[in-house]
């Protein structure tokens, strides 16, 4: 599942996180969230549902879009 990061990146400001109380709360290592932000790292389906869990929002909301 490819993340968009500049959404993912939306989110995690929008619901005043830093990237360590992301991983608190979601579940997510640090080191995953860094490598998905920085990295272009593609998580597995499983990664991005707890994310989406834990910044409120639905998977599609974090996906590329094709074009």
């Amino acid at each position: 599942m490819n993340v968009n990061v500049e959404k993912l990146k939306s989110l995690i400001y929008n619901n005043g996180f830093t990237y360590t109380d992301l991983s608190n709360v979601s579940g997510v290592s640090r080191t995953s969230i860094n490598r998905i932000v920085n990295n272009g790292f593609i998580p597995r389906p499983s990664t991005v549902g707890k994310l989406c869990k834990a910044l409120n929002c639905k998977v599609e909301d974090l996906l590329k879009e094709d074009r």
